[in-house]
């Protein structure tokens, strides 16, 4: 707070510097020395006034303070006396040191006006700054321990996701491993006397593994083609028929293949010895017949000489409707024919010495090709001789009749 005794000790107090100054440098002389002890002493001066105004304290204490305040104005006074002895003149040696004085009691009057009496002591205000300190450092060790806990949160958030994610694929793989592994359903024969088949659940035994590598070099022909559908055997490259292309893929258990695409053993007409590598080489040989980006090629041009198949057209000719065509009536050889065709159905498996799968004619190319005479001959009786027809009458599948009918008209 003002206080109007801050003006007069203001006044005195640039007076006594004034009076300070001029003494000193009378007394020393105005050079260098004089000069500076007289802004020294002028320097100190001010810096005593204002550290008494701002009640600084020293190891918390206020009378350090003043004691400095006296001393200075002791040696102020000093210097005036003597300059006032130095000079002979009484008068200024005995007034010289009142200027000082009275402007240092003017500034205690002043600082003494100027204090609060509401204000804080000194220890009140130390209290209160170790307080602010404290809360200071609580909040700090606040702010430190929700950095923790965030980082906690955060590595528990980033296990439970790695956790979700190893589930995820494990789910997901399981789905993608029944996908490629169907059931395989062995084939049934049709035997009077057999008895009725109890579907049971498995026993739990350990199966062996197939064999990793070939049994034989690869592209080498396959001796025991039967055993083949015996279950998993060592990785062989198959041909697999159906119609007018040819499948070329790699199996370590052909008849769970051959079921999986809905075709017969008979159609398999040949198997090497070989890996997934060797059935990419085969790929690349045939690409000019490859239909796609499958694994299946068209049966003619080179891949039906590496066969020994005769080469088949692409596709069949439209044939016209059977019900937009009156059912024409065959001979009474035709039904004969048909009868004892009908009798004799094309067998569903093989003997084991039926697999030859060599370049040569094999006994399935024979029997294939006592089957397309027949056609033939139905063919000489009945020109419009369907495909329907030529399966009802041999008792084989829709492809194998179409494809002996298509044998039939190239053979007529």
């Amino acid at each position: 707070m003002r206080t109007p005794l801050l003006i007069p000790a203001i006044a005195l107090s640039a007076g006594s510097l004034a009076w300070t100054t001029w003494s000193l440098v009378d007394l020393l002389g105005a050079g260098p020395i004089g000069l500076t002890v007289a802004a020294g002493a002028d320097i100190i001066w001010a810096s005593v006034i204002v550290a008494e105004a701002r009640g600084l304290r020293i190891a918390g204490y206020r009378w350090p303070v003043a004691a400095i305040g006296w001393a200075a104005l002791l040696a102020v006074g000093t210097f005036l006396v003597w300059h006032g002895i130095a000079r002979d003149h009484t008068a200024m040696a005995v007034a010289g040191p009142l200027l000082p004085i009275g402007a240092k009691l003017v500034w205690l009057l002043a600082l003494a006006d100027m204090r609060d009496p509401s204000a804080l002591t000194h220890d009140e205000q130390a209290k209160l700054a170790a307080m602010e300190r404290g809360l200071r450092l609580a909040e700090a060790e606040h702010q430190i321990e929700l950095r923790q806990r965030r980082m906690t949160a955060e590595r528990l958030l980033a296990d439970v996701s790695v956790d979700f994610e190893i589930e995820l694929t494990r789910q997901e793989k399981g789905r993608e491993l029944a996908r490629r592994a169907p059931i395989a359903i062995a084939p049934i024969t049709a035997e009077p006397e057999a008895p009725p088949v109890v579907l049971s659940a498995p026993a739990k035994t350990s199966k062996k593994q197939p064999p990793v590598d070939p049994a034989g070099p690869d592209g080498e022909l396959v001796d025991d083609v039967p055993s083949l559908f015996e279950g998993a055997h060592a990785p062989v490259v198959y041909f697999l028929r159906n119609g007018t292309r040819v499948k070329i893929g790699t199996s370590q258990n052909l008849r769970r293949r051959v079921t999986s695409l809905s075709l017969r053993r008979d159609d398999v007409i040949r198997v090497e010895h070989g890996t997934q590598h060797y059935e990419r080489s085969l790929h690349r040989r045939f690409a000019d017949l490859r239909a796609g980006d499958t694994e299946w090629f068209e049966l003619r041009g080179a891949l039906a000489e590496y066969l020994g198949e005769p080469p088949v057209e692409p596709a069949e000719p439209a044939a016209e409707p059977e019900a937009q065509r009156p059912e024409p009536s065959p001979p009474s050889t035709a039904l004969v024919l048909a009868s004892s065709l009908a009798t004799a159905p094309e067998p569903e498996a093989q003997p084991a010495n039926a697999f030859g799968f060599s370049a040569h004619l094999t006994a399935q190319s024979a029997q294939r090709a006592e089957a397309v005479e027949k056609v033939v001959e139905l063919l000489a009786q009945d020109p419009g001789l369907t495909s329907g027809q030529v399966a009802e009458a041999l008792s084989v599948s829709p492809a194998t009749a179409k494809r002996y009918l298509r044998e039939a008209r190239r053979t007529a």
